[in-house]
């Protein structure tokens, strides 16, 4: 599900994935277009929008109320509404995308939406087929929070500095998008071993959180400090980036009171025993 928002978001709704002549592309500008598909930038989001915008925000929420993290947020007429506001925001944002003036020297045909439209389809009801299970995990021990902190942060890390600094030194774009293959590969396998019941505790998806969240506060503080014409189109990422050190400050704090708390209640039972 994460991944089918990231195609529906930058496919299907803004459509960068088909559009060189998207603002934000720089020198990913068709740059490994290949049957109409910009891969390299298309790879790039899908891992970004599936991490910081969809995998992110839950595992904080799971955080913050963990009373509620088994329990479903919306029943069948909130997703009614969520999906009727979603499709009211495409048929006013899509025209208004593809009359942009940097967009409109290289629209993608309708035949790519559509076809974006069903890989977010299909990725729907593989999603709905799995039942919400998570996948069985091989025996051995988890992964200690410090690994998986900076296994966030490099994994966030590489998937921007692959695709750019390769476009830059004009590799060829076979090469930047095997690898950019092999890292979400390695990235995937680690989720699917570490990150999953019983292996991850509270520490754990609070490490994964604040790896991922800190490469990009470090980045949007750094545009915003150094940036041309300071203030910019990053302003305020500063004090953002602070209020979300607060945030993970007040969650780690939970987590070890949490932890105390259970430990002293397993040395009671113990010694009751």
């Amino acid at each position: 599900m994460a991944v089918a928002y990231g195609i529906l978001e930058e496919g299907v709704i803004v459509q960068t994935f088909f559009n060189p002549g998207w603002e934000d592309l720089g020198v990913l500008s068709a740059y490994g277009m290949f049957l109409g598909v910009q891969w390299p930038w298309t790879l790039m989001l899908i891992a970004f929008h599936a991490t910081i915008s969809i995998l992110a925000p839950l595992a904080a929420a799971d955080l913050i109320w963990p009373e509620g993290k088994e329990t479903p947020l919306l029943k069948t007429p909130g997703l009614v509404l969520a999906t009727a506001g979603i499709a009211l925001m495409a048929a006013f944002s899509i025209p208004g995308f593809r009359r942009m003036p940097e967009m409109a020297g290289s629209l993608p045909g309708w035949g790519m939406i559509a076809g974006a439209c069903v890989v977010v389809g299909l990725l729907i009801v593989a999603a709905r087929l799995s039942g919400g299970g998570s996948p069985s995990t091989a025996p051995g021990r988890g992964a200690r929070p410090g690994v998986v902190f900076g296994a966030a942060f490099l994994f966030q890390a590489l998937n921007v500095i692959i695709p750019l600094f390769f476009a830059e030194q004009g590799v060829t774009p076979g090469v930047t998008i095997v690898l950019q293959a092999v890292l979400l590969c390695l990235a995937l396998g680690f989720g699917l071993r570490r990150l999953f019941p019983p292996r991850i505790t509270e520490m754990v998806r609070w490490a994964a959180l604040s790896g991922s969240l800190g490469f990009w506060m470090i980045v949007a503080t750094g545009h915003e400090l150094s940036g041309p014409g300071w203030p910019n189109q990053y302003t305020g990422a500063g004090a953002i980036s602070l209020g979300i050190i607060i945030l993970l400050i007040y969650m780690i704090k939970r987590i070890r009171r949490t932890e105390i708390r259970t430990s002293i209640d397993g040395n009671d039972a113990t010694e009751t025993i």
